[in-house]
């Protein structure tokens, strides 16, 4: 028997999924411990958010918009 319910789950991917894809961690991890009122989420939600936000910006590249800005305008200026 598994002692988690199926609502943790869920909660914390969308706390993740959230966390990811506008990049504010500290946000998702509020917002899962205000889903589930249960602080033994935090350190589950935290990890996940980390991870899959290095795994995302490592596997599409992902760069902050005023770096790209930079790069071409250097590139331009050569």
């Amino acid at each position: 028997h598994f002692p988690f319910e199926p609502f943790f789950f869920a909660a914390v991917g969308a706390a993740v999924f959230m966390g990811v894809v506008m990049k504010l961690p500290l946000t998702a991890v509020v917002l899962a411990l205000e889903l589930t009122f249960d602080y033994n989420i935090l350190v589950a939600t935290g990890v996940s958010v980390v991870l899959v936000g290095y795994l995302t910006s490592f596997h599409f590249d992902i760069r902050k918009k005023y770096v790209t800005q930079a790069e071409e305008t250097t590139d331009t200026v050569k």
